[in-house]
């Protein structure tokens, strides 16, 4: 367990948050916690309990603050690493573990676990099916491998940190010369095409659209960031009165801008003037 909160009065009695402050005074005995509380929930979080990371994450208390730590962890997936040799190599960094478990896959089960990379949270698996090609056999089998969980209402999730590292590996996915595209860009138009077909089906429905609000909008930042520009306004179009009724303002502001470049692109002034 680990918390959900640093306003909790009690939020680093958690077995995470013990755990991290045992290793930070094991590394550093003038380890203080209450000026880094928030900063030692944040890395608590990061890690999502993993007690692995956790003790990795606190191990760098030697040489750099706890918001330093988050901002690395944020940035870099190898600041979690050691190289004390009283550990299998499996377990000396994150990265190790995670590349452990992924040679464990088959070729098609690491295909469309790289594609499942593309959804920021939990996921519905007709959706993992549409847009990773992922059914819900393969799904339940990285179940089993603890490379996915599943979370309430039959939905999916996967560690930001696992997410992390698996999107260097869809990254990193050769040209398909034939569409000169790669497969991250492949999946990417997948996912704005399939939730903009999400977001009519379910227009008015604001509670549906509230489970899946952050795969909407990064289904319509991939369509902007790929100029597919008559699926941005559509997007904006459909999402503009669940977003304020779902009180997504700041959302909403990023949305008009991504309509608006869309509009300048395509030349719409009509358009443009009406956003």
């Amino acid at each position: 367990d680990y918390p959900a909160s640093a306003a909790e009065p009690n939020a680093l009695d958690t077995p995470a948050g013990q755990l991290f402050v045992q290793t930070a005074r094991r590394m550093d005995t003038r380890f203080e916690l209450e000026a880094d509380r928030a900063a030692v929930v944040r890395i608590c979080q990061l890690m999502e309990g993993t007690p692995l990371g956790i003790e990795l994450a606190a191990a760098w208390v030697r040489v750099l603050t706890c918001p330093e730590i988050v901002q690395q962890i944020e940035r870099n997936l190898d600041l979690l690493a050691t190289t004390a040799n009283d550990r299998p190599e499996r377990h000396r960094s994150l990265r190790a573990a995670f590349e452990y478990s992924w040679n464990l896959l088959s070729a098609v089960e690491q295909k469309a676990f790289k594609k499942l990379a593309v959804f920021q949270s939990g996921f519905r698996r007709e959706a993992a099916e549409k847009i990773a090609g992922a059914p819900l056999s393969l799904l339940f089998t990285l179940v089993d491998k603890s490379l996915l969980r599943r979370a309430t209402a039959g939905r999916f999730e996967m560690h930001s940190l696992l997410r992390q590292y698996i999107t260097e590996k869809l990254n990193a996915g050769q040209i398909d010369e034939a569409l000169n595209t790669t497969p991250m860009d492949l999946t990417r138009m997948r996912m704005a095409q399939y939730y903009l077909v999400y977001a009519r089906q379910h227009q008015t429905e604001y509670a549906v659209l509230a489970d899946d609000w952050i795969n909407l909008m990064s289904g319509m930042e991939a369509a902007h960031s790929l100029e597919m520009w008559r699926v941005v306004l559509e997007f904006a179009d459909v999402l503009q009165d669940a977003g304020a009724a779902l009180g997504h303002f700041s959302d909403l502001r990023r949305a008009g801008a991504w309509a608006i470049a869309a509009d300048e692109a395509q030349g719409d002034q009509p358009e443009l003037a009406e956003n």
